[in-house]
C-alpha cells in the first residue's frame, strides 16, 4: 500500500494510473479485512462490539482528514503523496504493536507461539493466565483444519450465510459509495455535504454500536429497509434541497448497516475459515463499488441525473 501509494503519485499517464490504482486497491481491502478479522479475534466477547466498531470511528478521522487537505490542495499529486504519510504511519504501528492472533494460531496447532502472546497480553493486563495449552491440545487435536474458500461452500450452511451476506455487502456498498460519490450532484456546497455526511455517518456508528449489543441482524436489516425507504421518497421529490436531505438521511441508514455487516460477517465464520469468508463477501461488495459511479453517469442532467441514480439503487 506504501509503495503504490507514492508511486501513484508520478503516474506519467492514464493508463499506469489505473494499473497502479487498482494494484493499491487490491492491497487495500486485503488489509482492510485481514486487520478488522485480526482486531475481532484479539478480544473477548464483551469487547466484540466495541473493537468492530472502533474501526469506523478511525474511518470518519480518515475521512474529516481527506476533507481538509482536499480543500487546501487541490493539487492531487501532492494530495496523493500526502495520503502516503498515514499509510507509513499506521504501518508501523502495525509491525511494532500488533501480534499474531492467538485465536487463529490455536486453530492452526501453533500452540507455543499463541501460548506466548498470550502470555504477554496477561501480563501487560495484570491478570493471570492458566495452563491453555493443554486446555488447546485436548480441544485442537492434530487436525488443522483448512481455511479456504472451497470449505466454505462445502458446508450448506456456510454456504447459504455466505450468499446471504455477500449480497448485502454487494448492496451496501453500492448505495454507501454511490451516495458518497455522487455528493457533488446534490445541491449545496461540495464540501459542506461532505462535511454533513461525515458527521451523519459518526452518528450513525455511534447508533450501530448501541443497537448492536441487541440484535446484528435485525440492525442489518432495519437499517437497509430505512434507507431503501429513502431512497424511494426521492421519486416524489422534486426540491433539490430536500432531495439533498433524503439522500444524507440515506447514507445515514446504510452507514449503519455497513458498520453491523462488518461487525455481524466475522461471526458467521469458524475462525478457520474467517478470513476466506470475509474476503469473498468484501469482494463482492467491491462489484457493488465499481457500479456505483458508473450508475451515478447514467444521465447527465443534475436533477433527473440524481433522482434516476436513487430510484436505480431502491429497485
Amino acid at each position: 500500500m506504501l509503495i503504490f501509494s507514492i508511486v501513484l503519485a508520478f503516474s506519467p499517464h492514464i493508463i499506469f494510473f489505473v494499473i497502479v490504482r487498482f494494484l493499491l486497491g487490491v492491497f487495500c481491502m486485503g488489509a482492510m479485512a485481514s486487520s478488522f478479522c485480526l482486531g475481532m479475534e484479539m478480544v473477548g466477547p464483551s469487547w466484540r462490539v466495541f473493537a468492530g466498531v472502533v474501526v469506523e470511528y478511525f474511518w470518519i478521522a480518515g475521512s474529516l482528514l481527506l476533507l481538509l487537505l482536499g480543500y487546501f490542495i487541490r493539487y492531487w499529486k501532492t494530495l496523493q503523496l500526502l495520503f502516503a504519510i498515514p499509510t507509513a504511519l499506521t504501518t508501523l504501528i502495525y509491525l511494532k504493536f500488533i501480534p499474531e492472533s492467538p485465536k487463529w494460531l490455536f486453530v492452526t496447532n501453533k500452540t507455543e507461539e499463541g501460548h506466548k502472546i498470550l502470555k504477554k497480553i496477561a501480563s501487560s493486563n495484570g491478570v493471570q493466565l492458566y495452563d491453555i495449552k493443554i486446555i488447546v491440545s485436548k480441544k485442537g487435536g492434530n487436525d488443522v483444519p483448512s481455511g479456504t474458500l472451497w470449505s466454505v461452500m462445502k458446508s450448506p450452511v456456510l454456504r447459504r450465510q455466505t450468499l446471504n451476506i455477500t449480497l448485502c455487502w454487494t448492496v451496501n456498498v453500492m448505495i454507501y459509495y454511490g451516495i458518497t460519490l455522487n455528493i457533488s450532484a446534490l445541491a449545496g456546497n461540495f464540501y459542506t455535504n461532505f462535511l454533513i455526511s461525515i458527521v451523519l455517518e459518526l452518528v450513525a456508528y455511534l447508533t450501530c454500536q448501541f443497537f448492536l449489543n441487541y440484535s446484528r441482524r435485525l440492525t442489518v436489516a432495519i437499517s437497509m429497509i430505512a434507507g431503501g425507504l429513502a431512497m424511494a421518497c426521492i421519486i416524489a421529490v422534486e426540491n433539490e434541497s430536500l432531495i439533498t436531505g433524503i439522500a444524507l438521511f440515506g447514507k445515514f441508514a446504510i452507514s449503519i448497516s455497513f458498520g453491523a455487516i462488518w461487525m455481524y460477517t466475522p461471526e458467521l465464520f469458524p475462525t478457520c475459515v474467517r478470513n476466506a469468508g470475509i474476503g469473498f463477501a468484501s469482494m463482492f461488495g467491491r462489484v457493488g463499488g465499481i457500479l456505483a459511479p458508473i450508475i451515478g453517469d447514467l444521465v447527465s442532467d443534475i436533477t433527473l441525473h440524481t433522482k434516476s441514480y436513487h430510484i436505480l439503487i431502491y429497485i
